[in-house]
């Protein structure tokens, strides 16, 4: 008998391409946006897992950089220092 495990299924933004401030991001950036937008649970937050988000990218990554993309707009750190994916609830349902 095989074993499975539950994954959450997701809705994907396929106009980020066009978004301007996806454009601009770097490559690394972009893999991070994806990563934690992927990872976070049904409420849109992630607790954050630096290290595995590097060894997934393949590239170093920070909290720093998360909160500073679209000038802030995307993500926001909680009092509870997860990480909180704006408008994931709005988009996913």
């Amino acid at each position: 008998m095989g074993f499975f495990i539950d994954m959450a299924k997701r809705f994907t933004d396929t106009e980020i391409w066009e978004k301007e401030w996806f454009m601009s991001l770097k490559p690394r950036m972009k893999c991070l946006v994806k990563f934690v937008r992927d990872r976070c649970d049904l409420a849109g937050i992630w607790s954050a897992n630096w290290r595995l988000a590097e060894m997934y990218i393949g590239e170093k990554v920070n909290e720093s950089e998360l909160l500073s993309i679209d000038g802030g707009r995307q993500f926001a750190k909680l009092p509870s220092g997860k990480i909180f994916c704006t408008g994931f609830i709005n988009f996913q349902y």
